[in-house]
């Protein structure tokens, strides 16, 4: 009867436990819609508007640089020539800066997947567990012979 006593009680113990660790433990799903439309409109306003920026550069940067073929092809004056120079080159800046920025981004987001798919894999070692645990629970003999 003591034994009995003992299983029960350990029985009780482990659900009670894995009670707590789904209660502690439940957060969103990833692929759940987390936040509000309009927060999410602003995120794809914000990316079209980086867009039509990025856009806006190129074609900065191809009237200028037409500009100064131009300025080539018909003799301008050296301090033309070098503004034309000067502008493109700060064109060029602000899009390597852009570049840069659209990487980081790119950056973050494959360490975010990896840091999903680490989280996932843990979980899933989790249910494994947890399940082995159910199996050794259930296989356990309620009483002993004596």
């Amino acid at each position: 009867m003591f034994k009995i006593k003992n299983n029960v009680l350990l029985l009780n113990l482990f659900v009670f436990l894995g009670l707590f660790l789904l209660i502690t433990n439940n957060q969103q799903v990833m692929g759940m819609h987390n936040n509000y439309a309009s927060e999410n409109n602003s995120i794809v306003n914000n990316h079209i508007d980086e867009h039509h920026s990025f856009r806006n550069l190129l074609l900065t940067q191809r009237r200028i640089s037409q500009q100064l073929i131009n300025a080539l092809f018909n003799h301008s004056s050296e301090t033309e020539i070098n503004f034309y120079l000067n502008q493109l080159q700060q064109v060029h800046q602000q899009i390597i800066t852009y570049q840069q920025r659209q990487l980081n981004h790119q950056e973050q987001m494959l360490r975010n997947f990896d840091n999903n798919m680490a989280r996932v894999q843990l979980e899933r070692e989790h249910l494994s567990l947890t399940q082995e645990m159910i199996l050794a629970i259930q296989n356990t003999p309620i009483y002993a012979s004596e």
